[in-house]
């Protein structure tokens, strides 16, 4: 039976001050800030993602008041206000301490970036401004007990991709369309390459007769 992965949504939602934030746990904290702010990790579909993580760590630009946050339990995130983008770093841990905790970085948007589409861009959605990913956990020659988590995660809720602001039908098929479209490109290339081959071919012999 093949190892089950375990689907994440990880980003970050930021909303300006001067605007109303979506929800009561973005509050403003200092006056210096332009942006009340949270980064977030969870899964995308309803399965219970406690029966693999133990805790996630979300670590902080060093000028934040306790920089290292401990989430032990969903929901994943952390609020906070401010005036700049950052990278943090994001740790999950394992039900099996013995496994590997995963590390990676996401970038704090505050600001909208045109001409981004698909898992990653940034999305308005009510006053708020979200940078979302979704990215898929592998564990290869993981123990018993990692094994044992896994399948108990799997079987824990339908894999529906219910959560996050990224629309991943469309998102497949403006990439299935995407990817349609330069293959006919490139078969239209191929065709006019193959024509002008022949055709260079020809003057070559209208020029040199054979004798």
């Amino acid at each position: 039976m093949a190892t089950p992965v375990v689907p994440i949504l990880y980003g970050s939602q930021s909303v300006p001050i001067s605007g109303e934030a979506p929800n009561a746990e973005l509050e403003r904290s200092t006056s210096e800030s332009t942006h009340n702010w949270k980064v977030y990790v969870q899964c995308p579909c309803e399965k219970d993602i406690t029966k693999v993580v133990r805790k996630v760590v979300f670590k902080l630009h060093e000028s934040f008041e306790n920089p290292n946050r401990t989430c032990a339990a969903p929901p994943y995130e952390v609020s906070e206000s401010g005036w700049g983008e950052f990278e943090i770093n994001i740790k999950i841990y394992f039900v099996d301490q013995k496994e590997k905790p995963i590390s990676f970085y996401h970038l704090l948007k505050l600001y909208p970036v045109e001409g981004l589409q698909g898992s990653g861009a940034t999305v308005l959605k009510d006053g708020a401004l979200y940078s979302e990913f979704y990215d898929e956990i592998v564990f290869r020659n993981e123990s018993a007990m990692m094994n044992a988590a896994l399948h108990a995660f799997a079987a824990s809720g339908p894999d529906d991709l219910v959560h996050g602001v990224t629309d991943y039908a469309k998102m497949e098929r403006d990439q299935l369309a995407s990817i349609k479209n330069a293959e006919l490109r490139l078969n239209t290339m191929i065709a006019e390459f193959r024509d002008k081959q022949s055709s260079l071919v020809a003057l070559v012999n209208k020029h040199n007769p054979e004798e």
